[in-house]
């Protein structure tokens, strides 16, 4: 089955976060029911499908597809790098982290990168196929990381919890101060001992390990969006419901 524009359009859409949000507390979407009707993906599916094979096939066609999204990238970082190369014991996956006046989503390169990026930036292009190709490892150099921007990417509780383990004085500022002084003494901060502060930080403060056995029980193609909304318990038990509804019984959610 071959994706006309519109199809791709709706299909991406499965995977958003107002669907999730919805099987989140309703174990159900009127909004995925309608996606569905603007593409012929339902018509294609066999006898017995649930929502969670559909939504794995829906990702199987916008992968192979020349209208991907920024959700198949995700996905494959999730899938291949994340689950397959590390697991969530151990890795933590950030999402739209700030870069400076940038914010880091999902960033697609070509070719071309290879000509404009410095020499010690790593390049890996997602191919057809849908695998990962390394075209130049990546050097590591936290000691060139600027310390007020691993500030930006962090809560106030962590940035004070670095402090107080790097020996600093929490600042005893209001609350509308509190940003900007801790800027200042952030920019005064060795850059390579803060990385790793910040590494360890958020590896504890933002662990996904208690998402592991939820993860492992739902279509691979949902997983990408699950884990950045990184759902409740009772959620949880929400989306598995909403992901094995049958198929014939989703299209009647409307």
């Amino acid at each position: 089955m071959e994706l006309k524009k519109s199809e791709a359009s709706a299909l991406s859409r499965l995977f958003s976060a107002a669907v999730l949000r919805d099987f989140s507390k309703e174990a159900r979407s009127s909004q995925f029911a309608r996606l569905l009707r603007y593409t012929r993906l339902s018509e294609n599916m066999p006898y017995g499908a649930t929502v969670g094979t559909t939504l794995d096939e829906a990702f199987n066609l916008l992968s192979k597809s020349k209208f991907r999204d920024d959700y198949v990238y995700r996905s494959a970082i999730t899938d291949k790098i994340l689950l397959g190369r590390h697991n969530l014991n151990t890795a933590t996956l950030l999402n739209e982290v700030r870069a400076g006046s940038c914010k880091a989503d999902v960033v697609v390169l070509n070719s071309g990168v290879l000509e404009i990026a410095a020499k010690d930036v790593g390049v890996i292009t997602l191919s057809e196929r849908y695998t990962f190709q390394t075209v130049r490892i990546p050097q590591s150099h936290p000691e060139r990381v600027d310390p007020t921007m691993i500030l930006d990417i962090l809560r106030l509780d962590e940035a004070t919890e670095i402090l107080s383990r790097l020996g600093q004085e929490i600042p005893n500022v209001p609350n509308t101060k509190i940003r900007s002084e801790l800027r200042r003494i952030f920019a005064k901060l060795e850059p390579m001992v803060v990385h790793d502060e910040m590494v360890k930080t958020l590896k504890t403060s933002r662990s996904q390990a208690g998402l592991a056995s939820f993860v492992n029980s739902i279509p691979n193609s949902f997983r990408a969006a699950s884990i950045a909304a990184n759902p409740t318990p009772k959620n949880r038990v929400r989306i598995k419901e909403a992901v094995d509804t049958p198929l014939i019984e989703a299209l009647a959610w409307i």
